[in-house]
């Protein structure tokens, strides 16, 4: 009988710590996310004040994406030029022109399908 109470005793002690812990970091997180909040309505404070005139000079981020555009119209460029050279067209990448592209987002698409034909 002794054994039983002392069982019981380590279970609810457990059970005490485990919820102990849990409510401390409920608490943590409370703390964390009313410290976020304070700093994003500082930011739309900020964003709220008047603008100095900007330049006509691009932005940094601008700039990147533009550069990675550039980088991705020449590998699209060398990509058709080798499967033209692979054909038997001797076509060189001076020749060819990349008039537009757009991004397309289909991995999620290919994996949903492969996954199903998997299944069967």
């Amino acid at each position: 009988m002794e054994w039983l109470t002392e069982g019981l005793m380590v279970t609810i002690l457990g059970m005490c710590t485990v919820f102990v812990v849990l409510i401390f970091i409920c608490l943590i997180l409370a703390v964390m996310g009313y410290i976020m909040k304070n700093t994003e309505s500082d930011k739309k404070t900020e964003e709220n004040k008047p603008a100095v005139k900007a330049s006509p000079v691009m932005k940094a981020d601008n700039v990147n994406n533009l550069n990675k555009d550039m980088e991705l119209v020449a590998a699209i460029t060398a990509a058709v030029a080798a499967y033209e050279c692979a054909k038997g067209n001797n076509t060189s990448p001076d020749r060819l022109v990349v008039r537009s592209f757009r991004r397309v987002n289909t991995w999620n698409r290919e994996a949903i399908q492969e996954q199903q034909n998997n299944l069967f």
